[in-house]
């Protein structure tokens, strides 16, 4: 299962608002079993007995035990290869839930239908998450750009043009619901700041429409403001943003939650996006990825 990142609509859509969101394929993760002695996983994140795992990783566990109830499976070891960074807005846990949900449906030999994966999927991301909006699930389970809006048809997008994002972890985890809260309290404070973001994201389609990647550049900069605005950036990626512009990236933005996370850089020119991405890896930041916008 590969990540996901939005290109911009974040927070808006918690409102109902629309957002675009992109897959991430050299982002991704995958899970093989085996039978054990006891029911055991081995991540990167946590490694022991499941029932030991700290509540932080809860989503993950309930998953496993209520699939391992369901269908009638003695103790496994469970081996999670991820490379999608956790608590970065890149929908590390909907990947994980998804992958681990194949897995074990394969290991039983069993017919896993897309609906019955999606039912999975939002079964942890309930716990982690309370009432996720469904964008994360939408962005790992597809192959391109979407157009996303909660209760709304999801609609494919195409770039076609020639550009590539780039998207550099800023080693710090940020907190969805943390930053959910911070935005109702500000947005108290901007009563048009939904009205504008959606204006921003249907600008944003529009560009991509017309293939102006200048103006969606342009577009991310100024959705950038707003959620500075809604605090949840944060000095960290407010100078990783200044120096991708430096760089010569046409629009940079925290991606996802905020308050840690991921930033995005688009440019249009690929000696610029490698300069950028040897910059940040010479400052520590090693998780990165790219995006070429004619693959989605």
């Amino acid at each position: 299962m590969h990540g996901k990142i939005i290109l911009i609509g974040e927070h808006a859509v918690v409102y109902n608002k629309p957002a675009i969101v992109c897959p991430v394929f050299d982002a991704n993760v995958s899970v093989d079993i085996k039978p054990f002695e006891y029911t055991r996983i081995e991540s990167d994140f946590y490694s022991g007995a499941i029932e030991n795992a700290s509540e932080q990783f809860e989503p993950i566990q309930q998953l496993i035990l209520k699939l391992m109830e369901v269908n009638n499976i003695e103790p496994v070891l469970i081996k999670i290869i991820n490379n999608i960074p956790i608590a970065a807005g890149m929908g590390a846990s909907a990947a994980i839930a998804g992958a681990i949900t194949k897995a074990i449906y394969q290991y039983i030999n069993q017919l896993l239908t897309e609906d019955k994966l999606k039912t999975w999927i939002s079964y942890s991301e309930k716990i982690a998450h309370g009432n996720p909006s469904g964008i994360d699930m939408a962005g790992i389970l597809t192959n391109k750009a979407l157009i996303f809006q909660k209760d709304h048809e999801i609609e494919p997008i195409r770039f076609d043009v020639d550009g590539f994002l780039l998207i550099v972890f800023s080693n710090t985890h940020g907190s969805t619901k943390e930053a959910v809260s911070l935005v109702s309290k500000h947005i108290l404070l901007y009563p048009n700041a939904l009205d504008n973001m959606q204006q921003s994201v249907l600008s944003a389609r529009r560009h991509i429409f017309n293939k102006d990647i200048h103006a969606l550049g342009n577009e991310m900069n100024q959705y950038q403001q707003y959620l500075n605005q809604l605090g949840v950036s944060s000095p960290v990626l407010e100078s990783m943003i200044k120096e991708a512009r430096d760089y010569g990236a046409l629009g940079s933005k925290l991606s996802g939650g905020g308050l840690g996370g991921c930033i995005i850089a688009l440019f249009d020119n690929h000696d610029k996006l490698i300069d950028l991405k040897r910059h940040f890896y010479n400052q520590g930041f090693f998780k990165q990825f790219v995006i070429d916008l004619k693959r989605i």
